[in-house]
């Protein structure tokens, strides 16, 4: 019965992420709550309110392609832009594409020399830009941080927190999302006393470092601990817990995982409840945080999030195994499984549009769906794009945007 309980009827542990992280990031972003403007959406959360089904049977339509070259950085939409990164492996540069998010057509590109570093899959980029206000954040696989103007391209500043840092970039590159708080930009960076670095968003320059745990290839996400604004970041060493302002660490909990592979961007259910979750066997772990604490509510193996990101909806968590390669739905107050559904491949995505289930799985077949007790019902599919992708998509209104590894860009429409 994975989804028998109302939003507004929920134990106050288990408030909806979109209730909570946007309390706390209404005061820091200045992009419209509609706009998917940073990674995962409007909260990080993987959850828009708004539902892309609006009546009866849905169909897809292809409005629009595009080439945006290769790597896995996903796509942002922010006052009808859409921006994304890809390398360009004759010109051994990385391009920041500005795009018409209703068109296509191209607005501008920004160049950064760079490398494929391909290992294990095609290589490219791996972050996702972040908007906020007039300005594009976009950290490369080999630690640059840039800010660009979001009118034109133009470079604001840059850093490159391997030399100015000491930074250490993990086996598989940087592939960090920046967040955005207050006046800051966050990121993992893995160096010494400056494992996640605060940095000011109008010029670049360092407001705060702490730790010295190794650099993951998660996000950092806003929470609240006992109402108090909250940085989670997933890094090497496992889940830290930091002050926004001043970077000082409230709690920390030890995850080691195969390859030092901490990927997905940790899950905020309610205040101080958050869940974190890796693959290559290590599976999740629902977590109560306090200020100096971590409680373990559960630990389970049955949902191992490798790289792509888990969603919450109304008491059920949603996310890939990558081990078995089935989309489950959890139970998130014991973390047992309600059901599983299918072979969608390691790479799939799942996101929540108002109480739509948006899938897309690594063969680029798209997915709509709603949940029931006994599993998924299938409103409409498409193939939206050929394979590999890893990529999870966007979502605007009733548009859809996926990318594959490869560099193809596709828009589609939802009609009802």
């Amino acid at each position: 019965m994975a989804l028998q309980t109302s939003p507004g009827k929920l134990p106050s542990l288990f408030r909806t992420a979109a209730v909570i992280t946007g309390l706390a990031s209404l005061a820091v972003v200045t992009a419209s709550a509609t706009d998917w403007f940073q990674w995962r959406g409007p909260d990080r959360s993987g959850v828009i309110q708004q539902d892309i089904v609006q009546r009866g049977s849905p169909t897809f339509g292809k409005v629009w392609d595009a080439e945006v070259g290769i790597g896995c950085s996903s796509l942002v939409v922010a006052d009808d832009r859409l921006f994304t990164v890809g390398h360009d492996p004759d010109a051994r540069v990385d391009e920041v594409f500005c795009l018409d998010a209703k068109t296509g057509a191209p607005i501008w590109k920004h160049k950064y020399p760079a490398d494929l570093l391909a290992r294990n899959y095609e290589g490219g980029p791996a972050a996702t830009p972040t908007v906020d206000g007039d300005t594009v954040y976009v950290y490369s696989r080999e630690g640059r941080l840039l800010a660009l103007n979001a009118a034109d391209g133009q470079v604001k500043w840059q850093v490159d927190v391997t030399k100015e840092l000491g930074g250490k970039a993990p086996r598989w590159m940087y592939s960090t999302s920046p967040l955005i708080y207050g006046n800051k930009v966050i990121v993992d960076v893995g160096g010494p006393n400056a494992s996640t670095v605060a940095f000011d968003k109008a010029d670049g320059k360092v407001i705060w470092k702490s730790g010295n745990d190794p650099a993951g290839y998660s996000s950092p996400v806003l929470m609240t601990v006992g109402g108090k604004p909250r940085v989670a970041m997933f890094n090497g060493y496992g889940l830290v817990v930091l002050d926004p302002e001043t970077g000082a660490q409230t709690a920390r909990v030890e995850w080691e995982t195969s390859y030092g592979v901490n990927a997905a961007t940790p899950l905020v259910i309610g205040d101080g409840m958050i869940l974190i979750s890796s693959g290559y066997g290590k599976g999740s772990a629902m977590l109560q945080v306090s200020d100096g604490s971590v409680k373990e509510l559960w630990r389970n193996k049955e949902l191992q999030s490798q790289f792509l990101s888990p969603v919450y909806y109304q008491g059920t968590i949603f996310g890939f195994d990558s081990g078995d390669k089935r989309l489950k739905a959890i139970n998130a107050r014991t973390g047992d499984v309600f059901w599983d559904d299918r072979d969608y491949g390691r790479g799939g995505s799942v996101t929540i549009a108002g109480s739509t289930i948006v899938v897309l799985n690594e063969l680029g077949d798209l997915y709509l769906a709603k949940a029931t007790r006994s599993g998924l019902s299938d409103l409409a599919e498409v193939k939206a794009i050929r394979p590999k992708t890893w990529v999870a998509p966007a979502i605007e209104g009733q548009l859809i945007y996926v990318r594959n590894n490869r560099g193809d860009l596709v828009c589609w429409r939802v009609s009802s």
